[in-house]
């Protein structure tokens, strides 16, 4: 199982290996089912650096399909509006606001309709909107392994 810690994507003893995935293993560990943080929104701030980092000259021309890649992998819907509003506003959301429009909006949408309502909407019925209440993506807890030795997901 791997376990996140909010104080480890903030660390600067763990950075380098977070920068240092490849897209592929990005996308795995966004995945990942077994993954713990405190907030979506944390990881959503650690994926913006790992897109924008200037360590790889790569990804910065690469930037808006890695950023189409990602995004199906976040998941807004389970961020407070209030953190989907700073997305919204954020420099990202600027300047690729076609990318990232559908997603926000859909979150907010999530946010705004009542529970009853939610199940009779096709678009809530995707791995994005179910699969936080499946895993164990909500609970915080305090013990990190580091991901690249256990990608076991």
């Amino acid at each position: 199982m791997l376990v996140l810690s909010i104080h480890v994507l903030g660390s600067v003893d763990w950075e380098p290996e977070w920068l240092g995935l490849d897209k592929y293993q990005l996308i795995e560990f966004l995945s990942c089912s077994d993954l713990k943080v405190k907030d979506e929104v944390e990881l959503w701030w650690a994926t913006i650096k790992w897109l924008t980092t200037t360590v790889h000259d790569d990804r910065a021309k690469h930037l808006e399909n890695n950023l189409r890649d990602v995004l199906h992998y976040i998941r807004f819907p389970m961020m407070t509006a209030e953190q989907i509003y700073s997305i919204e506003n954020g420099q990202l959301a600027k300047d690729f606001p076609t990318l990232l429009q559908p997603y926000l909006m859909a979150a907010y949408k999530y946010h705004a309709l009542p529970l009853s309502m939610r199940g009779s909407v096709a678009e809530f019925k995707v791995r994005t909107f179910l699969v936080p209440f499946l895993a164990c993506r909500l609970k915080y807890s305090v013990v990190f392994f580091k991901c690249i030795e256990l990608f076991s997901c």
